[in-house]
């Protein structure tokens, strides 16, 4: 009693109506016990027992923030200075809980609330188990000030969770369920720290006998998986980790396939060093699991398997037989969700569930070949997803399919899929993806496991409605299928070169696409290579004599859509030199397939190829022969006049042609072109009168330039007459390139004029030059000096006549008087 009256006013004051006498009472109090004086832990016990300690907690309530706050670092210092004070718990925890049981909470203060967690810490660590019969009150307080805004309180509650766990587990698993939604709530957070330590509170709590409450946790966990800080995604591996080892064996069997992926996902973390903590624990749980099996007497011979191929990073050895066997017996259970979750509206989810897939099967090996049908069907859809990272990921996974299934399984099923009879098996996105990941297949394959499947893989590739269907996407698919073939079977591909070719040329051939010419005409010479040939040019070469006569075996029929005159392009180009024995056929397709009736843009890609033939000096001795059939039979009538503009490209194309054909040295002789001039003159005497086409004008006036000279000395005296007058017009021709085109070909024309000529016509065309001597161009002006001096080495005499009568006539006599002056020369010379 002496120790009550010592301190008996400032006990009283506790009470005060005055705020002021109740603060300096509660701090003169804890300046006196805890300020260094001889106040015993026993003393204390009975002083609070029996004077002030009712006083003191009703404190926890007052209207004065200070006071409140005072008071609760009193009663900590209090539970932090006696031994254990479990008896005064009974008055303690309803104060505690009167003041955070109820939302919102009576407290509002968010540091005096901290203050309360703190206390409830402080109470757990004192008492230990003497906390148990209480727990049913304080756990509903610690669920709901979980729900704290004030992050620091939400990290206490979570303190006070661990340390729950580990002093009084049995009762806490009881009174998990309170604190459950409120640690839920908190892996959201927007504080990685509070999401770290809410993982961590809900790993200990779950190891209190309650993990049946795991099933409400695993869709947040899963979410965790994604979170965007490496701390948070490695607390959750951790804690993943440890009840994978630590947890009941009742409840291992029920969870075991809903937490082994959660685990797995580490595998393929975005952070390197989080990659390599998960393969570490993956092992350390391989481990014990073999230990667990081995206990329980269950057979381990169904993972006991042949090594076949090294894991991919971050797997340095092959995962250890306990992993291997746990998640081969968690297949059925694992996979079916897993597939599913590829196809989830949220790319993080489907980006985890590819990545999960990989790890699973670097574990379970050739076993996933039961489940093979269901697996490629879901990964048929995924490969293409719009996410570029799912679309990666699952490549990545089905190179392991490759690795891991006999290609006795996985190939024939990929192409019953790639032939399937359905309306959507048959559409070209699913097809374009079974090739896609045949591709992948393929690339994780070795190269002498293919061996026996090259001959339905290059069946299926040449079915003519895949390796000429029009589907741009379908034909890309098939080009990386066929590249990857060639690359995975090496110099096993020769057995079927041939097939393999026909495939090339059809996808070297597609029309405006050439990024997948370009790929087809890489894989041409590496199959040439890997032939034994020096250039894919050897691999046309040897094929053509096959190829060419399917290719053109209905070339009557041929449209501007026929894959087959593609296909006859690309071989001729390809070909070289191996076309030479095969000019009979080509030259009649080539006729035929240009005739008049035909496609505008057939047409204009036969001339195309035939100028490629012209250009190349290799050709011209073996082509020459067939040049007056191709001459005849199909530049004469394509350059013949039909309305039209479409019809121009063709005349000026077949104009082209026959320019280039005289234009390369001895292709094509006088004696060769003479035969056909009657024919060949209309058709360009109607060209250069095209008012519609200046190219063609001018494309014809070089042609005749070119003409003139070729068949020199064996042109007739009609043909000249014939011919002249269009040349005349050319030189009025309102371009004045091809004005100048004209005069290069006049001078042609007077180098082929035999030296009795008329008179009468020679006077024409002397007085039209003079003419256009008067031309306002220079260059005009220069080509008509050159011309006339050209004319007036024909016949001086008549020319100086005509010139004179001309230059009383010009506006400009001295450059006529220039002309004359030349020709005088000329004739004083020929006297």
């Amino acid at each position: 009693m002496e120790e009550v009256q010592k301190y008996q006013r400032n006990i009283n004051s506790l009470t005060d109506p005055d705020r002021s006498t109740r603060l300096r009472g509660l701090q003169a109090l804890q300046k006196e016990f805890f300020g260094g004086n001889s106040v015993t832990p026993d003393m204390l016990h009975d002083l609070f027992k029996n004077a002030f300690g009712k006083p003191l907690l009703r404190l926890f309530a007052d209207p004065v923030e200070k006071i409140r706050e005072t008071s609760v670092n009193f009663v900590i210092s209090l539970v932090s200075t006696l031994g254990d004070p479990s008896s005064e718990l009974s008055l303690i925890v309803p104060s505690i809980c009167s003041r955070l049981n109820v939302l919102p909470f009576p407290e509002p203060a968010e540091e005096i609330r901290l203050l309360l967690v703190t206390l409830v810490e402080a109470l757990v660590v004192r008492c230990g188990r003497g906390l148990g019969p209480f727990l049913e009150d304080i756990m509903p307080c610690i669920g709901r000030a979980l729900t704290d805004n004030f992050p620091d309180v939400k990290r206490g509650c979570c303190s006070v969770i661990m340390h729950l766990s580990q002093v009084v587990p049995d009762r806490t698993g009881l009174n998990a369920k309170s604190v459950l939604a409120g640690l839920m709530v908190n892996f959201s957070h927007q504080h990685s720290k509070v999401r770290r330590v809410a993982v961590e509170a809900l790993g200990a709590l779950m190891l209190c006998d309650c993990a049946s409450l795991l099933e409400e946790c695993i869709p947040a966990l899963k979410l965790l998986t994604n979170d965007r800080i490496p701390s948070v995604r490695e607390g959750l591996y951790l804690v993943v980790a440890t009840w994978l080892e630590k947890l009941a064996p009742t409840y291992l069997r029920s969870f075991d396939a809903k937490l082994f992926p959660l685990l797995l996902a580490g595998v393929t973390d975005e952070t390197p060093e989080l990659r390599t903590l998960c393969v570490e624990l993956l092992d350390k749980l391989g481990h014990f699991r073999q230990q667990l099996a081995i206990s329980l007497g269950e057979d381990l011979s169904m993972a006991d398997t042949p090594f076949i191929a090294n894991p991919p990073p971050p797997f340095v050895v092959r995962p250890n037989l306990g992993l291997r066997y746990t998640l081969r017996r968690l297949l059925d259970a694992v996979l079916p969700p897993l597939l599913s979750e590829l196809a989830d509206w949220k790319v993080q989810d489907r980006v985890r569930a590819a990545g999960v897939l990989h790890t699973l099967l670097v574990c379970v090996e050739e076993d996933i070949t039961r489940h093979l049908d269901i697996v490629l069907q879901h990964v048929y859809k995924t490969c293409r997803d719009d996410e570029l990272a799912v679309a990666t990921q699952i490549l990545q996974d089905v190179k392991l399919i490759g690795t891991f299934v006999s290609p006795d399984q996985s190939i024939p099923l990929i192409l019953d899929h790639l032939r399937g009879s359905t309306q959507v098996q048959q559409s070209p996105a699913y097809r374009s993806s079974c090739l896609l990941i045949l591709g992948a297949v393929l690339e994780g394959m070795e190269s002498d496991k293919l061996a026996g499947h090259l001959s339905p893989l290059a069946g299926v590739f040449a079915e003519p409605d895949l390796c000429r269907s029009e589907n741009p996407d379908l034909l890309a698919q098939l080009a990386g299928a066929v590249a990857q073939t060639i690359a995975t079977a090496g110099p096993l591909c020769a057995v079927e070169r041939k097939r393999l070719f026909s495939v090339l040329l059809s996808l070297e051939s597609a029309p405006e696409l050439p990024a997948i010419r370009a790929s087809a005409k890489s894989s041409m010479s590496q199959l040439a290579n890997l032939c034994g040939l020096n250039s894919a040019e050897d691999l046309y070469d040897q094929h053509l004599a096959e190829v060419l006569p399917e290719l053109i075996s209905d070339h009557y029929n041929w449209h501007k859509h026929s894959s087959q005159r593609f296909m006859f392009d690309t071989l001729l180009r390809n070909a070289g030199a191996g076309v030479a024995g095969h000019w009979p056929a080509i030259t009649t397709v080539m006729c035929e397939a240009g005739h008049s009736q035909k496609d505008v843009e057939v047409r204009m890609d036969i001339f195309a190829l035939l100028e490629s033939f012209i250009l190349d000096p290799k050709l011209h001795a073996s082509i020459a022969p067939h040049l007056p059939k191709l001459l005849n039979d199909l530049l004469i009538p394509n350059a013949v006049w039909k309305a039209g503009k479409s019809q121009i490209k063709i005349r000026k194309a077949s104009i082209v042609c026959l320019y280039q054909i005289l234009e390369q040295p001895n292709l094509m002789s006088p004696i060769t072109l003479l035969p056909s001039m009657d024919q060949l003159l209309p058709v360009i005497k109607s060209c250069m009168d095209d008012d519609w086409a200046p190219d063609l004008r001018f494309a014809v006036c070089r042609l005749v330039d070119r003409m003139l000279t070729v068949i020199k000395g064996v042109i007739t005296d009609d043909q000249l007459r014939d011919l002249y007058p269009e040349l005349l017009k050319r030189l009025d021709d309102s371009n004045d390139g091809i004005r100048m085109e004209a005069a290069r070909a006049m001078l042609s024309f007077f180098s082929c004029l035999p030296s009795d000529w008329s008179p009468s016509l020679f006077q024409y065309i002397v007085k039209t030059l003079f003419v256009h001597l008067d031309d306002p161009s220079e260059q005009i002006e220069a080509c008509m000096i050159e011309l006339l001096r050209a004319a007036a080495k024909h016949n001086p005499q008549l020319f100086i006549e005509e010139g004179v009568a001309a230059l009383a006539k010009h506006r400009h006599p001295r450059r006529c008087e220039e002309v004359l002056q030349y020709a005088r020369s000329l004739s004083a010379n020929s006297k």
